[in-house]
């Protein structure tokens, strides 16, 4: 399965049989109209209207399994919804829109994780060594900032936090679950 970044706060999740959106624009869904069938949203108010297709949209809380994908939804505490979905055998969480650090209880609600797409700003994100944690504590391997526009400095803040300062964008992350790294590493993803 491929991780790509399509926008600020939004990613495609393809695998062999399904594809996923992740908060799309209005734009992307046009785009990727007939490409993806699963669409996520993390808030309602990234919800857009126009989806009228044959589409699944997915917003909130709750356990979700469509076409094989499986798709679990945990509130974050600040009108936000965390993600976590499995595809061909990876565990992919998206932190959403969170802009409060989690409680313990919700830490552990989520496990397992083999990739986290986590925001590099929050109200009490400003430090990305607490992203860094939740990774190391959910096993991720791989650890995928957004949230940020090319030259606003975030994404160079976020980097220097976590010393990988020197890291370059790629433009996707394929991912196998049976050759998945030792340890985490952090993939800037172009967008």
């Amino acid at each position: 399965m491929e991780i790509k970044c399509i926008g600020k706060n939004s990613f495609s999740l393809v695998g062999k049989n399904e594809s996923v959106l992740i908060n799309p624009t209005d734009e992307q869904l046009k785009k990727y109209q007939g490409k993806s069938r699963i669409i996520i949203f993390s808030r309602e108010d990234f919800l857009k209207k126009g989806i009228n297709d044959s589409r699944v949209v997915i917003m909130g809380p709750g356990e979700y399994e469509v076409g094989g994908i499986e798709i679990k939804g945990y509130n974050s505490g600040d009108n936000s919804t965390i993600y976590s979905i499995l595809v061909e055998g990876v565990e992919i969480g998206y932190l959403g829109d969170i802009q409060l650090a989690l409680s313990d209880k919700r830490i552990d609600r989520i496990s397992g994780l083999d990739v986290l797409l986590a925001p590099v700003e929050g109200k009490e994100l400003g430090d990305g060594k607490i992203v860094q944690a939740w990774a190391k504590k959910w096993g991720a391997n791989y650890l995928i900032p957004f949230g940020y526009e090319k030259g606003d400095g975030k994404l160079e803040k976020f980097l220097d936090q976590l010393d990988q300062e020197s890291l370059k964008p790629v433009d996707g992350l394929k991912i196998n679950a049976d050759s998945l790294p030792d340890g985490m590493e952090v993939v800037v993803l172009a967008c």
